[in-house]
């Protein structure tokens, strides 16, 4: 009898941070999609957060590593200070896909921990994200 060898299962991952986030009326909804030229969809504020790393489709057997990873790693992080300053809109297949508030590091400490995360996970075979 044959063995079937079964594929690792993946999931999708990232690390975020939840953001208090004042939801948009209607109107504002309105202006935006306006000065877009899109339909716009917003997601549930509880769904707002901040993306620190993509990390994208990791076997599941990775995922005590990762975890541990992320708390050694953010355990050293002190005094992340970023000023959120404009918007972007991100494509899929060249159709507005994301509207992203982008940011400033405004004393470069967000900048080290994204480094350290990415060679922290180099090691544990995930690659850098595209997307930074």
């Amino acid at each position: 009898m044959d063995k079937v060898m079964e594929k690792p299962k993946k999931m999708r991952l990232f690390i975020g941070s939840s953001v208090d986030f004042l939801p948009v009326d209607e109107d504002m909804a309105g202006k935006l999609a306006e000065h877009f030229l899109c339909p716009i969809k917003f997601v549930e504020p509880a769904n707002i957060h901040l993306t620190w790393k993509f990390l994208g489709d990791t076997e599941s057997t990775k995922v005590d590593e990762v975890v541990n990873t992320i708390e050694e790693t953010v355990s050293e992080a002190s005094n992340i200070t970023i000023k959120f300053d404009k918007f972007e809109i991100w494509r899929k297949r060249n159709i507005p896909s994301l509207l992203v508030l982008t940011g400033i590091d405004m004393n470069k400490n967000a900048t080290e921990l994204y480094q350290k995360l990415d060679k922290a996970f180099e090691k544990l075979g995930i690659p850098s994200s595209s997307r930074t």
